[in-house]
């Protein structure tokens, strides 16, 4: 006899109980769901069913199939029905980033107001960690590829939000997810640039760099992103400057000595900082905690065509304004007609 037989769904305890079955079915945690849409401990374990359902599925057709037979809906449902559940807020959002993955699944989200009670969560539930990197995860993939998404997000006040998660004290991990959804908002997007900048993004990009040295993805996103930042004005170069950013981008360099698109993002972001000749001036000053002509040096070996033509140009601009000692430090590593002809080796 199949369990379901003699199923009652309006019985809350039955409802309990099926739930608490090691595969119940998603077409009967859906059900339940709709026929008891304000009972919260039905509405807590069900979204819990529905996250690990959308984390074990293996590709985007198996998520879809969680969103057609109306999982969004009834996770977007319970999220809304207790907002000031910590634990619900939590496990919608997981569900949601997984569910993201897909396409389809990222209009269906955000049609359904998905977005804005994903920033809501973030605002009710500022302090805590585990909802905030579930909420910027799944921000992060709602917005990859999907231009309309990012409008939304932006639009709803969700740049801030994400900001905000990354100064969270001591969570490492919220601070790497924060970033990388906010890399994944500036590419491509000049609005959103400018809203970034506004708002602390700059200080926030340089802090997660700071305190997640290691993390190769960390410290890509954080130099991809200051890149994008820096292209905008020559204002935005001198507040990455000035908010530490030369120290980040050098420790970025010296950490990921063999990363190439790390090598190459962080060279990038020297050139376009030392267009401003003050910006080189504090390039300068860093020689005292960096071996700047051995990282620049280091750059060019491993990676020439990546990084040779702009580590030039950076050394061209250092010369200029450096002391004779300086200078003779750049001579010794690349020979003293650096700014006349191509680096090779």
């Amino acid at each position: 006899i199949d369990i379901y037989d003699t199923f009652n769904y309006d019985s809350t305890e039955e409802a309990l109980e099926i739930l608490q079955y090691p595969n119940v079915s998603l077409c009967d945690v859906v059900i339940i769901m709709k026929f008891h849409p304000k009972h919260e401990k039905i509405c807590e374990i069900g979204l819990g069913v529905l996250w690990n359902l959308a984390y074990e599925a293996l590709n985007n057709i198996d998520r879809e199939i969680i969103a057609n037979q109306g999982g969004i809906e009834c996770i977007l449902s319970a999220m809304s029905f207790f907002p000031h559940s910590v634990t619900m807020q939590e496990y919608g959002c997981g569900a949601l980033q997984n569910l993201a993955l897909s396409t389809t699944n990222k209009r269906a989200i955000s049609n359904a107001g998905g977005i804005s009670k994903i920033i809501r969560s973030m605002k009710l539930h500022h302090a805590d960690c585990d909802l905030q990197d579930s909420a910027c995860v799944a921000l992060q993939n709602l917005s990859m590829d999907n231009e309309m998404n990012k409008k939304i997000i932006a639009d709803e006040d969700g740049i801030s939000a994400i900001i905000a998660a990354t100064n969270l004290d001591g969570d490492e991990d919220v601070m790497r997810s924060a970033c990388l959804a906010l890399t994944v908002l500036i590419s491509n997007n000049a609005e959103i640039v400018k809203i970034v900048s506004k708002n602390g993004g700059i200080s926030s990009t340089i802090r997660s760099m700071v305190c997640n040295p290691c993390d190769d993805q960390v410290q890509l996103a954080g130099c991809h992103s200051l890149r994008c930042i820096a292209v905008d004005s020559d204002l935005t170069k001198t507040v990455i400057c000035s908010a530490g950013g030369i120290s980040a981008i050098l420790s970025a360099l010296l950490n990921h000595p063999k990363q190439c698109e790390i090598q190459k993002e962080a060279i990038n972001l020297l050139h376009l900082l030392t267009t401003i000749t003050s910006n080189t001036q504090m390039l300068k000053s860093s020689f005292i905690h960096f071996d700047i002509c051995g990282l620049l040096l280091n750059a060019v070996e491993n990676f020439p065509s990546e990084c040779a033509n702009n580590v030039r140009d950076i050394l061209k601009r250092f010369k200029k304004s450096s002391s004779a000692a300086d200078v003779y430090s750049i001579d010794e590593k690349f020979g003293p007609d650096v700014d006349k002809k191509k680096l090779k080796y």
